[in-house]
């Protein structure tokens, strides 16, 4: 007996959010992008032959057609507060201690609930979120703003495919969670690369990444871009027997039953050196993970003792931050060069005596512009200490000026007056601190325009890499703008073929 479109429809919408799970949570794909785009568009095909069977938390409804308008500002149903913050050992010590004070205290002196444990979290490093479901779908998602208002970014959230549309079990009246939205490392790299292309600022860190992706009034990007999610807490649940109870764990695995993506590497610990063990642990593995994290967040697993400690104007007592130091080196800055942008942006750059720093060998660092040489007071020579902007982008954090060698004068950096490649003369406008090559025929312009035209981005030419626009502007083939606008793709392959058979 065939089977009807409703129960075709259902086994579509099942399988493809085992996949997005398996992907987007998980990290662990079991089918290819192309099966996975197969089994959408199966899906798509049948809803468009029964529009009746269209829900709104079918995987086919993530993303609009039309970009939003804008973003209206909405209360949170209950206020956003940050976390009080740790940064060694002796700081998590002290917060247990205060946390057994404060439960001794609420039992009116007494110790016959004054033993805390504690679950400890992988502190993602992202954007805040909370998500409101109304009888299992997802309504809302307002991002943190000022802790009791928020942005309405439901559009953007709803392009999230690690964020379910409906949950996996029915959960009557309306829930609110709060988690994370985050940018995985390898999408991070891609979003740098398709900006660098463009001559674009890069973003700074997978954080920056995520919050300016949610700030977007094109839901279409959003998607593009590959966020992932975690949720962590229970806010509200207005259906008695809705919320989950009991301890933290508990909520935890509730979450993760709902079918939402809990973060897996938690862990419950009996006291505050199992905690510390926790914190020691992914202090050394961090880099492992797919995503960036910048600590470990630690919380009393009780939820009696939590509404015993309660909460100041701006922490609650029961919970912390535990913040890992920023990974760092030292090395020598051997010296001081500059680059030449898609626009003629003239950009300093640090080339280092190469150093292993957060998993990655690091010989280049960004060094911004002139004036952010002149106020680090970096010279040729120096001994650096060098550390991984949020983890991911090298950067020199000073100078130490004790190693210098003593009586030896060395020169402070000045930006060069002529473009190192063609030799035409700079220009920094009034307003700006970037100075620029103004010579439209610069071949490190021609080089790096003639890679974006091939780019995924524009023309999308396959194997058309650094390699081949080397030898184009060696020989010549291309010398001028005007050239390389005058080309479409069969010429520029054309031209890829002579260069390659010239040489």
């Amino acid at each position: 007996m065939a089977k009807s479109a409703a129960t075709r429809i259902d086994e579509l919408r099942a399988r493809i959010r085992h996949h997005e799970e398996r992907y987007y949570v998980l990290h662990d794909p079991e089918i290819t992008d192309t099966e996975f785009d197969r089994l959408l568009k199966q899906l798509e095909a049948l809803e468009r032959e029964h529009p009746s069977l269209v829900t709104t938390d079918s995987p086919t409804q993530r993303v609009g057609g039309r970009p939003v308008e804008g973003f209206e500002t909405v209360a949170h149903a209950a206020p956003l507060l940050s976390l009080d913050n740790a940064y060694d050992e002796d700081e998590l010590r002290a917060f247990d201690e205060r946390v057994r004070r404060g439960l001794r205290d609420a039992e009116g002196g007494g110790a016959s609930d004054a033993t805390p444990a504690y679950v400890a979290e992988l502190k993602v490093d992202g954007l805040s979120i909370a998500l409101t479901y109304d009888d299992g779908l997802l309504r809302r998602g307002v991002t943190r703003g000022d802790g009791t208002h928020g942005e309405d970014v439901t559009s953007n959230v709803r392009a999230i495919r690690a964020i379910p549309l409906g949950l996996a079990v029915p959960v009557a009246g309306t829930v609110e969670v709060r988690g994370e939205i985050y940018l995985p490392r390898p999408a991070f790299a891609r979003v740098n690369r398709d900006r660098e292309e463009r001559d674009e600022p890069l973003f700074q860190n997978p954080r920056n990444a995520a919050a300016g992706t949610m700030r977007t009034l094109d839901p279409a990007l959003v998607a593009a871009r590959g966020l992932g999610a975690y949720v962590y807490q229970v806010v509200e649940a207005q259906e008695a027997g809705t919320g989950p109870g009991g301890g933290h764990h508990e909520t935890l695995g509730a979450l993760k039953a709902w079918g939402l993506p809990v973060e897996p590497h938690w862990q419950r610990c009996g006291d505050i050196d199992g905690v510390l063990a926790f914190c020691r642990d992914w202090a050394e593995r961090r880099q492992t993970l797919e995503f960036e994290i910048d600590g470990v967040v630690v919380k009393v697993d009780g939820s009696s003792q939590r509404a015993r400690l309660g909460a100041t104007a701006k922490f609650p007592r029961w919970a912390i931050a535990f913040k890992f130091p920023p990974e760092q080196a030292t090395t020598r800055l051997e010296r001081i060069e500059v680059n030449v942008g898609r626009t003629g942006a003239v950009t300093p750059y640090a080339v280092l005596e190469p150093v292993r720093l957060g998993g990655s060998t690091i010989a280049r660092a960004t060094l911004h512009n002139a004036e952010e040489i002149a106020r680090k007071d970096l010279r040729a020579g120096d001994i650096v200490v060098v550390e991984k902007g949020g983890d991911v982008i090298p950067k020199i954090v000073e100078a130490i000026v004790s190693r210098r060698p003593k009586g030896k004068r060395v020169r402070r950096f000045r930006m060069p007056e002529r473009c190192p490649q063609c030799d035409s003369l700079l220009v920094r406008p009034e307003d700006e601190v970037v100075w620029r090559c103004v010579n439209a025929s610069c071949p490190a312009m021609l080089r790096r325009r003639l890679l974006h035209f091939a780019s995924r981005r524009a023309m999308n030419i396959e194997g058309f890499g650094e390699s081949l626009v080397e030898q184009l502007v060696e020989i010549e083939l291309v010398k001028d703008f005007a050239d390389l606008y005058a080309l479409d793709a069969p010429a520029l392959v054309a031209l890829a073929l002579r260069a390659e058979r010239d040489f």
